[in-house]
């Protein structure tokens, strides 16, 4: 859905996926002689192509030099020819062994992938579930509640299939957005906050691992909520994509769109009243109504993807270093009005939108978050990468 896992910088590469429908032809590669030449470099040294002859030519290599400077030296040793590290290359031997959690030095040794996993790994430390029996999901952060969301009822997502079935006829002027937003829709916040791969490669890096981060909450929170799709309730709805096979409620494309929208504002130093923010908020309000023009969410989806958005972004900052104290969250979905199709941020606010005489969700005294140091360097890495930016 949105978990491209770990391809953002390579997001334009994912258009070629379209070209599957041409497998039939795929015989034809053998005519790419030219395409070995990718198993002769790093592709082939790491082993994402199977290449048997470079290993036996790094063999055939490393024997021959090390016989030659044999040769020219027969008091020469493999194991003490080095003497200790000079200079700061990658290739430098080291005199003695390095400081630990050093994340200033390690996290630029380290690729993508591994700086991805260990903040995973920071994010989600002290983090718990729990599912009782009277329709709320709880989260817990080191034993403190962190936030509670209450499902609407059965009767309450049926009233809003008339919203679904309603806004289908939207679908044709819709489609291109709906089609493209399927996964994170970096081509739609690049336009707004300038990033690009080249320029901003830790900006994109730290709000996809953000989304991440999120988006597994979310699946967490589907999976113990449980709330049937759309589709589910009448086959009138007929959607346009194929519906993800996991719950529905909270909405993942509102969750992410929002997440994205709140991390960089504060990464990007902007202020909420900013036309940035403004812009980047409308277009995650767009992008959640989309996914209901496509058939596969009820607008209702979309309050409960905003305020986990709410609580989970102030949660990434507080581990980053921005801000130390995150206020908890409870959403009250039975509170929700079902004959409404409203801005998701509507629901602190009483009597507007989603809320009738009672708030539809709240924020409670703030708890102590402590920040990870490797979260904080990779956020200061990208903060520092877009001051140049005027940010």
């Amino acid at each position: 859905m949105y978990l491209s896992f770990l391809s953002p910088l390579n997001g334009a590469n994912g258009a070629n996926g379209a070209n599957g429908a041409n497998g039939a032809n795929g015989a034809n590669g053998a005519n790419g002689a030219n395409g070995a030449n990718g198993a002769n470099g790093f592709t082939g040294l790491a082993g994402a192509i199977s290449n048997p002859m470079l290993v036996a030519g790094l063999i055939q290599s490393t024997g021959a030099l090390a016989s030659r400077t044999a040769n020219a030296d027969t008091a020469w040793n493999p194991l003490k020819s080095w003497g200790p590290a000079r200079g700061k290359g990658a290739a430098a031997q080291a005199a003695t062994l390095p400081a630990m959690e050093d994340h200033k030095r390690y996290l630029a040794q380290h690729d993508a992938t591994t700086r991805f996993h260990l903040s995973l790994t920071e994010l989600f430390e002290g983090l718990s579930y729990s599912f009782g029996t009277t329709e709320t999901a709880k989260v817990a952060y080191n034993g403190k509640p962190l936030l509670e969301m209450t499902r609407p009822g059965f009767d309450q997502f049926k009233d809003q299939l008339e919203f679904v079935v309603r806004r289908a006829r939207q679908r044709a002027e819709r489609s291109a957005e709906i089609l493209s937003q399927v996964t994170p829709q970096y081509a739609y916040w690049s336009g707004v906050c300038g990033l690009h791969p080249d320029t901003t490669p830790r900006t994109i890096e730290i709000t996809y691992i953000a989304l991440h981060f999120v988006m597994m909450v979310c699946q967490r929170l589907k999976h113990g909520l449980a709330c049937p799709r759309p589709h589910e309730y009448s086959p009138m709805v007929q959607p346009i994509i194929l519906t993800p096979p996991y719950s529905a409620w909270p909405m993942g494309h509102a969750t992410e769109a929002y997440m994205f929208a709140k991390v960089f504002m504060r990464l990007s130093g902007q202020k909420n009243s900013g036309a940035l923010v403004k812009q980047l908020m409308l277009t995650a309000r767009r992008i959640a109504d989309n996914r209901v023009i496509a058939g596969v969410h009820f607008p209702i989806d979309s309050p409960a993807g905003f305020f986990l958005a709410d609580v989970a972004s102030e949660l990434f900052l507080a581990r980053c270093g921005v801000g130390k104290t995150v206020k908890p969250g409870k959403l009250y979905g039975m509170r929700l009005l079902a004959n409404v199709d409203a801005d998701p941020a509507d629901i602190y606010t009483k009597g507007s939108g989603w809320s009738a005489a009672t708030v539809s969700a709240e924020r409670v005294d703030g708890i102590t978050v402590k920040s990870s140091p490797l979260l904080e360097e990779m956020w200061s890495r990208a903060r520092t990468e877009l001051e140049q930016f005027g940010f």
